[in-house]
């Protein structure tokens, strides 16, 4: 069966979300914007890793607990 035009954009609505996670990814967690000089706050970086938890990639999950880890140490 084809894809509804609106299934479609959903799909690529949720594979761009997915693309500004991966932009806002660091070594240390969820940055809160995916630009050079942006911070790791907690509100933004646990609900960005809650949508990495939620999506089942394992980088993103992986992102996560880099934001927990840094956020522990802070």
């Amino acid at each position: 069966m084809a894809m509804s035009q609106e299934e479609q954009d959903n799909k690529d609505v949720y594979q761009r979300a997915l693309t500004v996670l991966r932009s806002c990814l660091t070594s240390k967690g969820y940055m809160s914007a995916p630009e050079d000089g942006a911070q790791l706050w907690t509100r933004d970086g646990v609900i960005a890793g809650l949508a990495g938890l939620a999506s089942g990639d394992s980088t993103l999950i992986d992102g996560m607990e880099r934001t927990l880890n840094t956020l522990a140490a802070n």
